[in-house]
């Protein structure tokens, strides 16, 4: 399954969450699945070995590279994990939602 990582994260108010508050002139930035990935990608995990760390990277190259990609599995667990560890609830659910999206589906 390809995933749009411009898409924006919705919150549990099915609105656009916030990344960055407007300054004078210039529009509001949203969070996206790149830029929460690429950030959780980033913040260091303790105890990663090297080869976690290349596969780490490579998975950033990948998605700030490209505006859809295909993941495997387990890119899926890599980026469920960091997500998990890096966010609160707020991100982690969206994020989630777009990973694995008939595993975590909307309550109606």
């Amino acid at each position: 399954m390809a995933i749009d990582v411009t898409q924006s994260l919705i919150g549990y108010n099915r609105e656009k969450l916030l990344f960055k508050p407007p300054e004078e002139g210039q529009e509001p930035e949203y969070w996206s699945f790149r830029i929460a990935a690429i950030v959780a990608l980033r913040t260091p995990k303790e105890g990663q070995s090297a080869s976690e760390k290349y596969d780490t990277e490579r998975l950033m190259a990948l998605i700030h590279r490209k505006d859809s990609v295909s993941l495997k599995s387990e890119d899926v667990v890599l980026l469920k994990t960091l997500v998990g560890d890096a966010f609160p609830a707020e991100i982690v659910g969206p994020m989630f939602r777009i990973l694995e999206p008939d595993t975590y589906k909307d309550e109606e």
